[in-house]
């Protein structure tokens, strides 16, 4: 009987070091969450957005550069944020319960969803006007497959998808 105190202590241990572990886990989800959130909404891919709003929505400003790989730089800049969410949310996926990877990614959806929506109608309009002023035909239909596996978890329609098939 002098093995229960020993017994007790360890499990006591052990539950310790995996609740540590867990809240850990949960801390570095939900940074991911906000970390990718933070590129999708600063620095160089927010310029981008700013960039290919004006674009989209924006009346036409002749003394604005949309120079053709301008757009084109970002474009890609965009769709590779939409790329580095679409890895953590996979990433996140992955996570246990315990670990709360499973809330930290709804977190971050329900961080961007909109931003999605915004480019699922948005996109299809950049690679349009950007196949018209250089004549040719965009390849960007690996760039373009984490937004579209993005646009169907989230039960949003996007053209991008449809544009990238032909």
């Amino acid at each position: 009987m002098n093995w229960i105190p020993s017994a007790v202590s360890a499990l006591i241990s052990v539950t310790a070091v995996m609740v540590v572990y867990a809240l850990n886990r949960r801390h570095d989800y939900y940074e991911l969450a906000r970390s990718l959130h933070e590129d999708l909404t600063s620095g160089q891919v927010a310029g981008a957005r700013d960039a290919l709003g004006t674009l989209v929505h924006g009346p036409p400003q002749p003394d604005l550069d949309f120079a053709p790989q301008k757009i084109r730089h970002a474009y890609f800049t965009l769709l590779w944020a939409f790329e580095r969410i679409q890895a953590g949310r996979h990433h996140m996926a992955r996570g246990s319960v315990l670990g709360g990877g499973k809330a930290a990614r709804r977190y971050l959806d329900g961080m961007i969803r909109w931003h999605v929506r915004e480019w699922a109608s948005g996109l299809p309009m950049v690679r349009e006007r950007l196949e018209d002023l250089t004549g040719e035909s965009m390849t960007d239909s690996d760039s373009l497959q984490a937004f579209e596996e993005l646009t169907r978890e989230f039960g949003i329609r996007s053209e991008a998808a449809s544009v990238s098939a032909i």
